[in-house]
């Protein structure tokens, strides 16, 4: 680290070799994904140093700069002042900063330093349409707002305005979200969020991911509810669940937090220096949050919400593989007719008690015995269930369940493909014979459970991570799954929507290409089971869903919600 920081000798000839390598990796990366990114950031940003400066750069340059070029640039950004070292690890405090003393204290540089870039300035723009035509990438309708950036450094004020902000676009998601779930559905899946782009500027957006050319409900969707939101708010009942959910996630977070894993922290630590913000452990970002929600209003939350959608805009762009019949026009004059269209307040959601709690009588083990090397009990029951209890470690406050049953491999039909990758997010998204999957959120928000379901070459699985307090329901999560799982239609309508596009995402590169050929040219009958697409997972804060896209480049200052499926 030290030699890299300050000696690197930059041989003519290693330069020149490297001018192959990065050209290589632009080709490689060229992605349809990274070509509807760049579509999006040279339309919300013209002008700007963000629009035209992703990684790996301009190519002439690369190719043609000389030697001296790279030399100069090396000289001027990497300097003692500009750079951070992170350790993190199970070491001697006092012996590794006297380590990294010895290393790094005479590390000086007497040449002049280059200054920042320029940003650009923000644009005032009015309400404006574009298609960006990209086959292979995600079929998706973004409405997207701009403001100046937001400067100020990292208090307990930005970060009241964030947890209020995180709050309130989590309702969006979640009503996007039972959108997307509903009988013939608007779009795929979408949501909202907010983003702070490398000082350059704030965006709110919301975008609506739709099958190919089904473009005009989505956005219309996308804009009513964005609508609905501002003109009507959040209720205190939508808000309150989400406090229990987050509150929950932060509680967890902090009971764990003596045993966060290593990279995590590191990442973290440089995450914090780069967004320049202070580093806080889970513990106190519970306390700030527990804070900003006790004194909280929803008329406080409607505000923030009101603000995050304001500005330049909204600029409306649809990435799409294949061209819309009448061109932007078309796309702006639905998007004006649908901004005409009434919007209601939500209806009220009921409340519902969870269900699942009696399985019959509980049977006395038949055997139980230990291995003791190996820390591991084994418990067999009358009806031939056995099982086994692994204590660890690894993990304060958390307790992972998996339950094997059935053949997997062996019980699928030997005279046609089975598509398993579609066995979890049906089954999963499918709900149980009482309650859809947007119930089951519902009624267990305070709780810490999952559902996942697989396949083995010799069993079928359900899992769940929780944590001890949740045990009981994670165990009737499980059983209900198992005994009474809905297999409604709806998941797998959207999951036959998906897939098409995913497959089409696979083979507009090359390793996509070769990943897919290459297994479904295995001599079996599950071969179709290739890389299973995007799953959903419950939104948590700063996290964006791997399945929308186009997504905004990384990476992103962000103390916000992505969107969630």
């Amino acid at each position: 680290m030290r030699e890299t920081a300050s000696e690197l000798l930059f041989d003519p000839e290693a330069v020149d070799r490297e001018r192959g390598v990065i050209v290589g990796e632009e080709r490689t990366r060229n992605t349809p994904q990274l070509r509807a990114t760049r579509a999006l950031l040279q339309f919300v940003a013209p002008g700007q140093r963000l629009s035209n400066r992703l990684p790996i750069g301009d190519l002439d340059i690369i190719r043609t700069a000389p030697r001296e070029r790279f030399v100069d640039f090396y000289r001027a950004y990497y300097r003692p002042e500009r750079a951070t070292l992170i350790a993190v690890g199970d070491f001697d405090v006092d012996v590794m900063e006297a380590k990294i003393r010895d290393t790094f204290a005479d590390w000086t540089n007497e040449y002049p330093a280059g200054p920042d870039p320029v940003i650009g300035e923000l644009q005032p723009r009015e309400a404006e349409t574009y298609i960006h035509i990209e086959p292979g990438a995600q079929s998706s309708a973004q409405l997207i707002w701009t403001q100046e950036p937001d400067q100020r450094p990292d208090s307990l004020e930005t970060r009241r305005e964030g947890v209020l902000r995180n709050l309130g676009l989590a309702v969006l998601n979640r009503r996007m979200s039972e959108l997307s779930r509903s009988s013939n559905p608007p779009f795929l899946g979408g949501g909202g969020g907010h983003q702070e782009l490398f000082g350059a500027m704030d965006i709110g957006l919301v975008v609506a991911n739709f099958e190919t050319g089904a473009w005009q409900p989505a956005i219309e969707a996308a804009e009513q509810e964005q609508r609905r939101l501002v003109q009507h708010g959040v209720s205190e009942a939508e808000l309150q669940r989400e406090v229990t959910e987050i509150r929950t996630a932060l509680e967890n977070a902090a009971a764990g937090a003596a045993t966060r894993q290593t990279p995590a922290l590191a990442g973290g630590l440089l995450n914090a220096v780069n967004n320049e913000d202070v580093f806080t452990n889970p513990a106190t970002n519970l306390a700030i949050f527990n804070a900003v929600v006790e004194s909280m209003t929803v008329a406080d939350v409607n505000a923030i919400l009101r603000a995050t959608f304001d500005g330049n805009g909204p600029l409306a762009l649809i990435t799409t593989p294949q061209p819309i019949e009448g061109g932007a026009a078309v796309v702006t004059a639905a998007l004006e007719a649908s901004q005409q269209v009434p919007v209601e307040a939500p209806a009220a959601t009921e409340a519902m008690e969870w269900p699942y709690t009696d399985f019959g009588t509980a049977a006395a083990p038949s055997d139980q015995s230990v291995i003791e090397d190996m820390g591991t009990t084994l418990v067999t029951f009358p009806n031939g269930v056995r099982l086994t209890v692994k204590p660890t470690d690894f993990s304060d406050e958390q307790i992972l369940v998996s339950v094997r049953a059935g053949g997997g491999d062996l019980d699928l039909p030997s005279d046609r493909m089975t598509p398993l990758w579609a066995i979890d997010p049906v089954l999963s998204e499918g709900g149980l014979g009482q309650l859809t999957r947007t119930q089951i959120e519902q009624v267990l928000a305070a709780d810490v459970v999952s559902v996942s379901a697989g396949a083995g070459q010799d069993a079928f699985t359900l899992s769940g991570a929780t944590r001890p307090e949740d045990f009981q329901t994670q165990m009737q999560l499980l059983a209900a799954y198992f005994t009474d799982a809905a297999w409604r239609p709806e998941p797998f309508q959207r999951m036959q929507g998906l897939m098409g596009q995913y497959l089409d995402q696979l083979r507009a590169t090359p390793g996509g290409a070769f990943a897919l050929e290459a297994r479904v040219s295995w001599p079996t009958a599950t071969s179709a089971s290739a890389s299973p697409p995007p799953k959903r997972s419950r939104a948590a804060p700063s996290m964006r869903c791997v399945s929308c896209s186009p997504s905004p480049p990384a990476p992103v200052r962000s103390k916000s919600w992505w969107w969630a499926m």
